[in-house]
């Protein structure tokens, strides 16, 4: 379950639309880790840092095999790894894709809900979970996503969404 979720930036803005777009659609990776000094603010609302630091980790969405191939890397797992290193909180690959999904922007919420339903496990091996699983991605609409990710981790105390913007 979701225990809830913290985002940086309101993606109504067209400087922040736009920001996220060109991360994800165009390439632009140097803007992850300036969408990510956006979202470093917002951690301390789940717990105080130092607490993140021990018992949290960032855990980026991973993308279908073929959508990884065609667009050569994966805007979350960016994030995850630029709030890695500016806040101290480990990050690891702990969740597969276990099916290709359609683009959410183009779906209702309802829609949204289903299309990612069961998409994601956690990985084999993973070992003990930490007390907070922070999950990142971009952006944060109807929450499906977040929620489907979430659902990987059943056992968890806690699951919060991390996104650049909402």
């Amino acid at each position: 379950m979701l225990t809830g979720a913290v985002s940086g930036l309101p993606f109504a803005r067209p400087s922040i639309r736009r920001a996220v777009h060109w991360l994800k659609f165009r390439g632009l990776t140097a803007l992850a880790p300036v969408l990510a000094d956006f979202i470093l603010p917002v951690l301390p609302s789940i717990a105080p840092m130092a607490q993140l630091r021990c018992e949290a980790v960032f855990v980026p969405l991973p993308l279908h095999r073929r959508r990884l191939v065609a667009r050569g890397y994966n805007q979350s797992a960016l994030l995850a790894r630029a709030l890695s290193h500016r806040s101290g909180i480990p990050c690891a690959d702990l969740l597969l894709r276990t099916r290709a999904t359609a683009p959410q922007t183009s779906l209702s919420p309802t829609l949204r809900g289903r299309n990612v339903a069961g998409a994601f496990a956690l990985l084999p091996d993973s070992g003990t979970l930490p007390a907070k699983i922070l999950v990142v991605d971009d952006v944060l609409t109807s929450g499906s996503t977040l929620m489907a990710a979430a659902s990987a981790f059943p056992d968890a105390p806690e699951v919060w969404g991390v996104t650049a913007a909402r």
